[in-house]
């Protein structure tokens, strides 16, 4: 008989439980960052090893413990407003655990041997899952968005590829002009030091009031709530002869504003835009 000490049994249970909420956050496509999806995984592996500990709790009725020990750590990493979103994620979640759980001890039970074995081979499926996930997004669902688009800064022409983002309502303030929005560290080698200087002043000035004051009056300024930056200001410039090329069709724009992001706009390196979707109309 093979004896597992507590703590082995956390990192067991902490590992196996981040495969689980990964996964699940794959199926929800949800922005959730490594370390949320950490914290998540160590408080559903302390809860489990509390059955461990207090034996008792194991004799709850309707296996009562084991429905409520994944709760806290779908309420703190998911955030469900209501019962329905709640149960949506709930049940996912337990989908999850299944595939993940179900076919990793399925093997350690074949296979039998070292604890290491269910890490593995849950490890290999999760994976095989990411990389399944990766390439349906890619060749079906991304495609139907993706788009190419190419401008002009000053005489450089500039091609890039993006997404047309049907979450991008960004605007200019007062001539309700779309807004593109792009990486910076993709255009920024054509920007004049001006520009470069009052992109540097919004994220290290503590007055705002004053830049806005100073800032050339050709430039833009474009509040916004979330773009894959943190929320303020984004600088915007106009561009010359936009066109955004989706599929087998081109749609031209003789004058178009560009918002400058300082963060990338998508952790793919291939993507470096979010295509108002005005512009293809």
């Amino acid at each position: 008989m093979q004896t597992i000490y507590i703590d082995v049994l956390f990192m067991i249970n902490l590992i196996m439980d981040f495969y689980i909420f990964f996964v699940a956050n794959l199926l929800l496509n949800k922005p959730i960052k490594i370390k949320n999806l950490i914290v998540a995984s160590v408080i559903a592996s302390i809860l489990y090893c509390l059955t461990i500990i207090w034996p008792f709790l194991q004799e709850l009725p309707f296996n009562l413990y084991y429905f409520m020990l994944p709760i806290m750590s779908i309420i703190y990493l998911f955030k469900p407003i209501t019962i329905k979103d709640f149960f949506k994620v709930y049940i996912i979640n337990l989908f999850s655990a299944f595939l993940i759980g179900g076919l990793s001890f399925n093997i350690y039970y074949l296979v039998g041997g070292h604890f290491m074995v269910p890490i593995i081979s849950g490890s290999i499926i999760t994976f095989f899952i990411f990389i399944s996930f990766e390439s349906i997004r890619r060749k079906v669902l991304m495609l139907e968005y993706e788009a190419n688009l190419n401008f002009r800064i000053e005489n450089s022409l500039i091609n890039l590829t993006g997404i047309v983002d049907t979450g991008n309502t960004l605007y200019t303030m007062f001539s309700k002009r779309p807004v593109i929005v792009v990486s910076l560290d993709k255009v920024n080698n054509y920007l004049n030091d001006e520009i470069q200087e009052l992109v540097k002043s919004l994220e290290t000035a503590e007055d705002i009031e004053q830049v806005l004051i100073n800032r050339p009056k050709k430039i833009q300024l474009i509040p916004f709530e979330s773009v894959g930056c943190k929320s303020g200001l984004l600088v915007g410039i106009e561009v010359k002869d936009l066109k955004v090329i989706r599929g087998n069709r081109t749609y031209v724009h003789k004058n178009s504003i560009i918002g400058l992001c300082s963060a990338p706009v998508f952790k793919d390196d291939k993507y470096s835009v979010l295509i108002h979707p005005d512009l293809i109309k």
